[in-house]
């Protein structure tokens, strides 16, 4: 640091001076013979200091009269008083300033026109404060190595440690605890440490009353002397420890820097509580810790919400791949050919609108030459609905085949979702079992009525049965009978196809697909589904599908000469 234009042998009666030592250790003086003294970074300063935690033009002292004015010039860093940031301040003999954050050097304001303090004592200040550069240049080389070390680990484990552990090597004190925020908002302790970087065991109490009071006022709280604070009770569980200092602070996320906004910016937000506490005195009242220990908080805060963040992003990447072979193990259940059958012509599709669904669909080949065909559609979406459809797939399938009729499985099916299923939860379904001759035995389970196009036209719906499954262990079902004839088209579909929305809000509806079947019904079962789902894709235009879907087509023919083998099963946003 230099100076421009100052005389140390200047004597004026009404000059105050700034006294500091140089790196050398040596006494030096500053004599304020300016009416306006600048204070900076920039070598045009009248003080020039070569810090960057100072700013370029960082303060200035304006004497007035008989009387100096400090004033911080909105520097980043700030400017403080005898530990304490300030913007202005009139300027009395003794004062300690600091330019830049609270571990810059001292600079001692002696004004000379009281002529009341001997030079001694301005020796004594200056050396006691010189003292204490070693002592808190400790304390600064802690915090400034522990946040270093802070930004290379992600461990979450790791970061509370290494908080704790320089948290109580700061104050002084026997024990430290991070309690964080969880979901709900209560405080949950995740480490607790003791002196010597150790694991805490046994009696983790803190006073509760402190924790919430710095979660609700976001200022750290500190008790010197606990038996004679007033606001602990005689309850108090740190005073049943014994405890006599402790120290809360909270683990706030520190605002973004200025003119630099990010979207969904969570500054000011509480994630947690930093505490400690002894049984003996400590350092934890005086204002350089007090500061210190607020930096480490805020770096403490940001880090721990970005190894939560990381975490999290690691959790939902081994999510999403288990999702993904979730819906590939789903797809697999599936039938994956179409039934071998001379008498029908069949297509289908199941879009799950997330990974996995609640849509099913299966056909049954019996030795008689019959073809079961069913769909089904549990309540909700997501893992919970593919657990349930998985678990009516297995039993519809198992039923099939050891009842002796339509209804008679259905019912089954259903006393045993009642009995094994989770509660509330129930799926609609539809099962019919085709003959060569074309009679087909049906029940509906609460469906969406499946909608029967004869050939010359008529449109009925298969809505005959009895209520939706899982819900009433002895519900009964009616078993229909109706006869498909030659060119007969049988549509099975979940309410996400009527369901599916386009820009406007506007669903598809089953009149629209009504008149879809009709238009196409002399076409093949292959291409009917593929010209039905066009006009999904078009009707939707890129909307984000709200439900699975999934559609059956089932021609009934005789003696057809060729059918399709697969189909592609395309997105409706592709």
């Amino acid at each position: 640091m230099n100076s421009s234009g100052l005389s140390t042998q200047v004597e004026e009666k009404f000059c105050g001076k700034l006294q500091f030592l140089d790196p050398d250790g040596k006494l030096q003086t500053l004599v304020l013979d300016r009416p306006v003294f600048s204070i900076g970074r920039k070598t045009v300063n009248d003080l020039h200091l070569r810090d960057n935690r100072v700013s370029r033009f960082h303060a200035e002292i304006i004497r007035e009269q008989a009387h100096y004015l400090l004033r911080d010039k909105a520097s980043r860093c700030g400017t403080y008083v005898n530990g304490e940031r300030v913007t202005h301040k009139l300027l009395e003999n003794g004062d300690r300033i600091r330019f830049g954050d609270l571990y810059s050097p001292d600079f001692i304001f002696y004004d000379v026109a009281t002529d009341s303090l001997p030079t001694q004592p301005f020796m004594t200040q200056v050396a006691a404060s010189s003292e204490s550069v070693s002592g808190e240049l400790h304390r600064l080389g802690l915090v400034l190595e522990t946040i270093q070390a802070l930004h290379s680990v992600r461990s979450l484990n790791e970061i509370l440690r290494l908080v704790v552990d320089a948290t109580i090597e700061l104050t002084g004190t026997e024990r430290g605890l991070i309690l964080l925020r969880e979901a709900e908002g209560e405080l949950e302790p995740r480490i607790a440490r003791r002196r010597g970087g150790l694991d805490l065991t046994g009696d983790l109490r803190v006073s509760r009353r402190l924790t919430h009071q710095v979660l609700t006022t976001g200022e750290p709280v500190i008790v010197s002397d606990a038996a004679a604070d007033p606001s602990l009770g005689t309850g108090e569980s740190v005073i049943e420890l014994g405890l006599h200092a402790i120290a809360c602070y909270p683990l706030t996320l520190a605002a973004h820097h200025e003119g630099e906004p990010r979207s969904g910016d969570l500054s000011g937000e509480i994630i947690g509580v930093l505490y400690v506490d002894g049984r003996s005195s400590s350092s934890l009242c005086t204002p350089e810790v007090t500061e210190a220990l607020t930096s480490l908080a805020h770096q403490a805060a940001l880090v721990i919400e970005n190894a939560r963040l990381y975490r999290a992003l690691q959790e939902k990447k081994v999510f999403e791949k288990e999702l993904a072979l979730a819906h590939q193990i789903q797809q697999q259940l599936l039938p994956k050919d179409l039934p071998d059958r001379d008498y029908l012509d069949v297509a289908s599709i199941n879009l799950p609108c997330r990974n996995v669904g609640g849509d099913y669909y299966d056909y049954m080949l019996f030795d008689d030459g019959r073809t079961g065909v069913v769909i089904g559609d549990v309540a909700g979406k997501g893992i919970p609905a593919a657990l349930l459809m998985s678990t009516m797939q297995g039993i519809f399938y198992a039923q099939a085949f050891s009842c002796s009729g339509v209804a008679q499985t259905v019912e089954q099916v259903n006393r045993y979702l009642v009995k094994r299923s989770m509660e509330n939860s129930y799926l609609t379904a539809f099962y019919g079992v085709v003959s060569p001759d074309g009679t087909l035995h049906y029940t509906n389970a609460g469906h969406n009525p499946p909608i029967l196009v004869r050939r010359d036209g008529r449109v009925e719906r298969l809505s005959e049965g009895g209520l939706l499954l899982g819900l009433f262990e002895h519900s009964q079902y009616q078993c229909t009978t109706t006869q498909l004839n030659e060119g007969d088209v049988l549509v099975l579909f979940s309410d996400g196809l009527t369901e599916a929305s386009n820009e406007q809000g506007q669903d598809f509806g089953e009149q629209q697909l009504v008149d879809l079947i009709l238009r196409l019904r002399e076409t093949s079962a292959r291409e009917l589904l593929d010209r039905v789902m066009d006009e999904i894709r078009s009707f939707s235009h890129r909307t984000n599908q709200h439900d699975d879907l999934t559609l059956m087509a089932v021609k009934f023919v005789r003696d057809r000469q060729t059918r399709p083998l697969s189909y592609d099963r395309p997105g409706l946003d592709d």
